[in-house]
Parts: C-alpha cells; sequence; structure tokens
C-alpha cells in the first residue's frame, strides 16, 4: 500500500470532512449524551472490524492502549468544548500533540535514521508555518476574548485540550509501536474503541446534568452515525499510515493540513473570520510547499 495515498484520504476524510461535522456536532445541544453516542458507534465498528478480520487478541498491551482510549474519551469532550468555543482557538493546540508524537519517536523508535536532507527542508518549512499560524492564531485568539464574556470556567476546558493533543500524540506514537511490531491495527482501533467507550459513560456521569442536556430523539442519534464513521475511519487511515511511515514524516503533514484546512473552513465555511491575515497566507503556502517536499523525502521499502 503506497502511504502517500493513505496521507491524502487521511487528509480529506479526516481534515475536511470530519472538522465540518465536528463543528455541527459539538454545538449541538446533549453534549455529552452525542459523545456517548459517538463513542458507542465507532465502538461497535471498531469491534465488527476485529471480529471480521479475527483480530480479538487480548494482552497487557491491549490493556495500555484500552486505558489511553478512556483518557482519549475526556480529551474528545475537552475538544467538542473547545471546538464549539472557537475551532481557530483550538487549532492552536493541535501542533503540541504532534510534536510530542515526533519527540516520542526520536527517543524511544530511533527515527532520526530517517532524516536526509530533503525532510530536513521539509520540517523546517512545516515547523515555519506552524510558527506563523500560531503567532496569528494567537492574537485572533486574543481579539474573540476581548468582544466576548470568557467564562472562568474555560480555562480548564483549554488545561483539558492541552492534555489531550499530548494523549492524542502518545497514540501516534503507540501506533507506530504497536500495529509495526506487536499487533494488528484492527486490534489497536479495538482496544483504543473499547476504552473510549467507557470513557464516554465516565465523562457523561461526571459533566452532569447541563452537559447531558435532553434525551436524544432517533433522528439525532443516527445523525451521529457520520460523524463516527469518519472518525473511526480517519483513524484507521492513519493507523495504516502509520504501519507504512514513521512519525517523523507522516505528522508533520497532519499537523500542517491540520491547521491549514481548519483557519480555511473557518474562513469559508464557518465564518469565524472574514479573511485571511498577510501571516496566514505566508504560512498556507510555505506549509503546503513543505508538506510536499517532506512527502518525496521519504520512499517505504
Amino acid at each position: 500500500m503506497n502511504w502517500h495515498i493513505l496521507v491524502v484520504l487521511r487528509i480529506l476524510i479526516g481534515g475536511i470532512l470530519g472538522q465540518i461535522l465536528l463543528k455541527q456536532l459539538s454545538s449541538a445541544p446533549s453534549r455529552t449524551r452525542n459523545i456517548v453516542w459517538q463513542y458507542l458507534f465507532t465502538g461497535a465498528l471498531a469491534f465488527i472490524a476485529a471480529a471480521v478480520t479475527q483480530s480479538f487478541v487480548f494482552s497487557w498491551q491491549v490493556a495500555i492502549v484500552a486505558g489511553f482510549g478512556v483518557l482519549s474519551a475526556f480529551a474528545g469532550y475537552c475538544h467538542w468544548r473547545a471546538v464549539d468555543i472557537s475551532l481557530s482557538k483550538s487549532a492552536l493546540f493541535g501542533p503540541g500533540g504532534d510534536v510530542w508524537a515526533m519527540f516520542l519517536g526520536f527517543v524511544f523508535l530511533h527515527e532520526s535514521k530517517h532524516l536526509n536532507p530533503l525532510l530536513w527542508v521539509g520540517l523546517v518549512l512545516a515547523l515555519g508555518a506552524v510558527i506563523l499560524f500560531f503567532v496569528s492564531k494567537a492574537k485572533q485568539a486574543r481579539q474573540d476574548d476581548k468582544i466576548r464574556v470568557v467564562n472562568k470556567k474555560e480555562r480548564w476546558i483549554w488545561i483539558g485540550l492541552a492534555i489531550g493533543v499530548m494523549i492524542w500524540g502518545t497514540s501516534a506514537f503507540l501506533t507506530r509501536y504497536l500495529v509495526v511490531e506487536i499487533m494488528s491495527p484492527w486490534t489497536f482501533m479495538m482496544a483504543w474503541y473499547g476504552g473510549s467507550v467507557i470513557g464516554s459513560f465516565a465523562v457523561f456521569a461526571l459533566a452532569g446534568k447541563k452537559e447531558a442536556g435532553e434525551p436524544l430523539g432517533r433522528r439525532q442519534i443516527l445523525w451521529i452515525f457520520p460523524r463516527s464513521a469518519v472518525m473511526w475511519i480517519s483513524f484507521v487511515l492513519s493507523g495504516w499510515t502509520l504501519k507504512y511511515a514513521p512519525i517523523t514524516v507522516v505528522q508533520p503533514i497532519f499537523v500542517v493540513s491540520g491547521i491549514v484546512l481548519s483557519t480555511i473552513l473557518g474562513l469559508w465555511v464557518f465564518k469565524e473570520v472574514k479573511q485571511l491575515s498577510t501571516l496566514e497566507k505566508i504560512a498556507t503556502a510555505i506549509g503546503v510547499i513543505g508538506g510536499v517536499v517532506i512527502a518525496l523525502s521519504f520512499r517505504q521499502n
């Protein structure tokens, strides 16, 4: 399987369609009920895939993945709350998880062996794009806070999101290590989303009645399924990509595409901003070039 195809599909499905569905669902009432149903659907898809591929394996590694899945549900709740507040501001946190994943890859998987001059150029360009986006988004976030009433409880949402992106960064590292060395992607997905189902019920219980809202109707529940399917497919594509290409190559492409797409969607789809700033235009161009250079720098054996 050509990993470039997997990356493109992951960007199209998770980066565009997933973001649109997430923004709509995160602002819907009965938030924690939505989260529970989302993870029930993704968990069902993961278990069906594991059954079809005969990938039911139980070990201490599976238990660790399931534990991170539980934590991921809490991170997902914070992400939903953050996206509902501001998609642009929440995009500031994304690069942290990818940088953390790359750090873990360098330290524990010795992925520095994949570095070559072309990859270095791509990484520098990607880092430059991230810094420019961060500066621009930080300015925009400060302006947003000036024109709306900021709830003091929101700080816990942003702290939770910061911890969450580290959890997701760790999941990329675990995927690269476990899927290549120990278990199939289907086993990994089963463990991850099995844990997420448990975590979602904990979120529902702890977040309170206000976040739970009114019980969902049949149509509302069915509307959650497309988002769940996109989320699961995106995770599967990420797992298969990391099976064939190192974190050092994959994560920079994902982080740049994520920032660029969230900015464009915030402008054209969600109307959070009226136009791109000069910094964002420059960062978009640099990020796209950097992503292409990184993609050209690695050939799977």
